[in-house]
């Protein structure tokens, strides 16, 4: 549509003559800029169902693996939710558990202490502008013009004031595109203005697993060095902070520059 053939050159050209441009995507980039930008900045990795909202977050100090998140602990604490792990079922090892509870505490406790003042930061989707592909088309469209004329295509007066009409508006589309920087776009961390202890209260539990498991963050509770001991979950936990460990160590720079 709005295409015709150059009754010189016998090519397609758009209705006045410039090269033809390719055909858009079904949607334009800023469309798609938008669109990719509405999507959560995560993956949103949610607990499978019926799971605890720390699930695939805290894991067993002896084996590594997921602990399991138990409802009814034994027939004395029945009441009690806790998380367990008795190893794989060809590797087991003794019990390891945590009361549910306490975990949560914790895993608050350690974030706020830990993150809690640092900026908190949102990974945002920035469109980019590369315009190199047009530019090989229409540096090949001037090429394409000046074998044309040397072929005698644009011999008539009419014939070289349509070269030179169509050389000069290609020239200056060139010069505008190659002075259009380059932007790569993709997913960029951009500190704001709340702390992480803020989005923290906000957020709904499901959404603060989310963005754990997102994060790559962990929680390892290991079995106490004697047996039945009653030792605080803190002198048996450990958080490895996985992508967030580096990002908020900057962002804490940055927000101490800022106050």
């Amino acid at each position: 549509m709005g295409h015709q053939v150059d009754p010189l050159t016998s090519r397609l050209v758009r209705e006045n003559g410039r090269p033809v441009e390719v055909w858009e995507p079904v949607v334009s980039s800023e469309e798609r800029d938008l669109a990719v930008a509405s999507l959560p900045a995560v993956t949103g990795r949610a607990a499978t169902s019926g799971r605890h909202w720390l699930y695939a977050v805290v894991r067993c100090g002896q084996c590594s693996r997921n602990m399991h998140y138990n409802k009814s602990a034994g027939t004395k604490s029945s009441d009690v939710a806790v998380f367990k792990c008795y190893g794989s079922n060809r590797e087991r090892h003794g019990a390891v558990t945590a009361r549910a509870v306490d975990v949560e505490e914790y895993v608050r406790e350690t974030f706020l202490e830990s993150l809690g003042d640092a900026l908190y930061a949102e990974r945002k989707w920035v469109g980019g502008t590369d315009s190199r592909a047009d530019l090989k088309r229409l540096r090949a469209f001037l090429t394409e013009l000046e074998e044309d004329r040397k072929a005698g295509l644009y011999a008539t007066p009419e014939g070289r004031d349509r070269f030179r009409r169509q050389y000069a508006e290609t020239e200056q589309e060139i010069a505008e595109l190659e002075a259009r920087p380059v932007v790569e776009g993709g997913w960029q961390v951009v500190p704001t203005e709340d702390r992480p202890a803020d989005v923290w209260e906000r957020w709904t539990t499901e959404q603060r697993g989310s963005w754990l498991r997102d994060s790559s963050v962990h929680v390892d509770i290991s079995r106490p060095a004697v047996k039945r001991a009653r030792i605080p979950l803190r002198e048996r936990a450990t958080v490895d902070w996985g992508a967030l460990t580096g990002l908020y160590v900057e962002l804490d720079a940055v927000g101490a520059d800022m106050d």
